[in-house]
């Protein structure tokens, strides 16, 4: 790995940021880089390649990292490959170099790697700085044109700022131009007409709104079919020792000492008929009937097949006991999906299914909530979950999750909770009303 590539991967792992410290990793907004490749498809093709990406924000399925060093690629061998265009929103630091000297910044060196590549055929869209006096500026480019409005670019996923307000992000961004290398070129090359931010935007929402719909509907249609065999009970599960419900983990064995320490802190904490939780917004029931992605076991367990799947016939059927036990006790589906991950879990290192499950003030969370299309929805609506930390999305995730069949707005009432995550107190009477009028239909359900 380079150096540039270890520092960034240092980074990353923080437990939080200053703003300066983004340097090159600010994104394009997604509705923007796919507002652009749908503009220029007809002339330039498909975007199949994002030059300068990671694991998390990569516009397209092949991507260069910073450890793969886009500048020492054969790009248009790859994209001769993959039958398209490549896309790139370049690292503007001062150049740098890998140990053996090749270039992994800089806007000279990636402009001459991108003439290179044209030569052998390469097809390049790069969205960048509309700084037409600097010296890298490439006038030599087959098509330029300018996007009228700032591109407001959007802080990497992993970004926790240290100071709230110090380090919170702005808004403002600074003028951009589309460049294309493509010795191919037939159309207009120095167009006078600006392209428009805001068409760009609303058109590549569209298509992002578009291709979501039909994700969640294939998710749908996958996850009711998998259920039916799930939920069919392979044969072999009446060969197994019956598990009738999973009543072992509420009354703790006494051979697991952690796992009864904990349990009797909780129990201790309780007096009969008091609920610790009752005051507070997260810990909210799920409201009425099941969402259709959770009316039943199997539907849960789609989202956690990749877990599933490592464990043996015999292992996977005592699981499948387990989910059905906790779904008709009515548990929460956060509660559910965290017994469920960690279930797995402790089957797969020969634990005991419930080591673990009782923890004295444990918050609920969703173990891996991109895998649950309802949630997410909500999630990418919310302008603050994006300054949030990892956990703390996990947490707004099963706070989601618990309240998708609630009958207010979930996006508003999600908004509030996660300025409550991040300590503001932006709240109207409102949307107090809301939160209280949540926790006791919560309760009643």
């Amino acid at each position: 790995m380079n150096h540039y590539a270890k520092a960034l991967a240092e980074l990353q792992l923080q437990p939080d940021h200053e703003l300066k410290q983004i340097g090159d990793q600010w994104q394009t907004p997604k509705a923007l880089a796919w507002g652009l490749f749908h503009h220029f498809a007809p002339t330039l093709g498909p975007v199949v390649l994002d030059m300068f990406a990671d694991d998390c924000n990569h516009l397209v399925p092949n991507y260069y990292d910073a450890a793969d060093n886009a500048l020492t690629q054969e790009l248009a061998s790859d994209l001769r490959r993959l039958g398209g265009a490549a896309y790139g929103n370049p690292p503007y630091s001062r150049p740098c170099v890998d140990g053996e000297g090749n270039h992994i910044t800089g806007m000279e060196p990636i402009l001459n790697f991108c003439r290179e590549q044209r030569a052998q055929g390469a097809k390049i869209m790069l969205l960048i700085k509309a700084a037409t006096s600097e010296t890298w500026w490439p006038e030599d480019a087959d098509f330029i044109q300018f996007i009228s409005g700032r591109i407001g670019f959007e802080v990497p996923s992993w970004y926790v700022p240290r100071d709230p307000k110090k380090d919170k992000p702005s808004a403002s961004g600074f003028a951009s131009a589309v460049v294309i290398f493509d010795a191919s070129w037939q159309g207009e090359r120095r167009p006078e007409a600006r392209l428009r931010r805001d068409d760009l935007i609303t058109t590549g929402q569209i298509i992002l709104d578009m291709i979501h719909r039909q994700a969640v509907a294939l998710n749908e249609e996958a996850s009711q079919a998998i259920a039916k065999v799930i939920n069919a009970e392979p044969a072999m599960l009446q060969d197994q020792p019956a598990v009738a419900k999973p009543a072992e983990w509420e009354q703790p064995v006494a051979t697991d000492d952690q796992t009864n320490e904990a349990a009797a802190q909780e129990l201790a904490l309780l007096e009969p008929g008091e609920d610790k939780h009752a005051d507070r917004v997260d810990q909210v029931a799920t409201i009425g009937a099941h969402h259709p992605d959770y009316s039943e076991p199997g539907l849960y367990l789609v989202r956690y097949i990749d877990e599933v799947a490592e464990l043996s016939d015999a292992d996977q059927n005592t699981l499948r006991s387990y989910l059905k036990g906790w779904f008709n006790e009515g548990e929460s589906p956060s509660e559910i999906c965290y017994r469920l991950t960690l279930a797995a879990a402790n089957l797969k290192a020969g634990k005991q299914v419930h080591d673990g499950f009782v923890l004295d003030g444990r918050t609920p969370t969703l173990p891996h909530w991109q895998r649950h299309p309802a949630v997410k929805a909500v999630i990418y609506q919310i302008d603050d979950a994006d300054i949030l930390t990892p956990a703390k999305t996990s947490e707004l995730a099963g706070w989601v999750i618990d309240n998708l069949t609630t009958s207010f707005d979930l996006v508003e009432l999600a908004t509030v909770k996660a300025a409550e995550m991040l300590g503001k107190r932006v709240h109207t009477e409102q949307q107090l009303d809301m939160l209280d009028d949540t926790r006791k239909q919560g309760a009643a359900a």
